[in-house]
Order: C-alpha cells, then sequence, then structure tokens
C-alpha cells in the first residue's frame, strides 16, 4: 500500500496543472497603439532560462497578430498596453522544478492620484517535477496567444 501511495505522489507531483486564459473580445489591433512586453523573473535555482527566447516570440507573435510592439523608448500613448510574463520557481526537494506562470495583458493608469491596472487579459497555470519550465513557458504563452480575439 505504501508504495502504490508513494507511486501516486511522484506522478502527481509530476504533473502539469491545466491551464485557463482569458482576453475580451475588444483587444483587436485596431483598439490598441501598442503592446510592450515585460517579462518578470521570480525563478531560482535554474528553473527558467530562456528569457530573451519568451520575450522574442511573444513580440513576434504580437506582429504576426498585427499588434504594434513598442519598445523601452516609445512613448506611451491612451491606448498602449502591457504584456507581463511572469514565473515564479524555485527547485523541490528531487529537483524538480515547480512554481507558476502567469500572463497579464493591461493598460498602466493613473487615476486621481491611484495607480492601477485596466485589465484585459490574463490567465496562468501551475507546475511542478520539470528539469526547468523553458518548454512550458513557450507552451503556455502559446495557449494565451491562442485566446486572443480572431
Amino acid at each position: 500500500m505504501r508504495i502504490i501511495l508513494t507511486t501516486l505522489c511522484f506522478l502527481i507531483a509530476s504533473m502539469t496543472a491545466p491551464f485557463a486564459f482569458q482576453v475580451v473580445e475588444q483587444f483587436t489591433p485596431d483598439n490598441v497603439d501598442s503592446v510592450r512586453v515585460n517579462i518578470k523573473d521570480a525563478a531560482k535555482e535554474g528553473c527558467w532560462t530562456n528569457l530573451g527566447e519568451v520575450k522574442r516570440y511573444a513580440e513576434d507573435k504580437l506582429e504576426i497578430a498585427g499588434y504594434a510592439v513598442a519598445s523601452k523608448d516609445m512613448q506611451r500613448t491612451a491606448k498602449s498596453f502591457e504584456l507581463a510574463i511572469s514565473v515564479n520557481s524555485g527547485r523541490g526537494v528531487a529537483n524538480g522544478c515547480y512554481g507558476s506562470v502567469a500572463f497579464q495583458i493591461y493598460m498602466p493608469r493613473w487615476v486621481d492620484g491611484m495607480y492601477g491596472h485596466f485589465e484585459v487579459g490574463s490567465g496562468g497555470a501551475v507546475f511542478s517535477g520539470h528539469t526547468n519550465t523553458n518548454q512550458l513557458v513557450l507552451e503556455y504563452l502559446q495557449g494565451f496567444f491562442d485566446a486572443f480575439p480572431k
């Protein structure tokens, strides 16, 4: 019985939870001036190493879909958005990486002295038992772009 339970625990620990992504229908290239891609790296111990590849992949997917990609130097407009890609990860006892991946599309806003995000898209997933998150982040990012309005 103990062997069966131990085996089940290892199987469950090495799984990746399904992801859920949502983007509002009005988020179309016609309604957006530009999108800036931001990487938020909270991965530790070598669990995420292809940050530049992920950023470039996101920028390419945005351009292919018809969105203008903003550089760091570009001035923001009233219809500028941010695509935040966040990975929070670490290594477990068995050397596998665990953590979460999250995506958010938002418009940063200051209103009456208060800062906030006008969010038009979000989603994410949790994972464990992987050597690193490199391929997972790219797969999740593809899933996120699949949720964009057609």
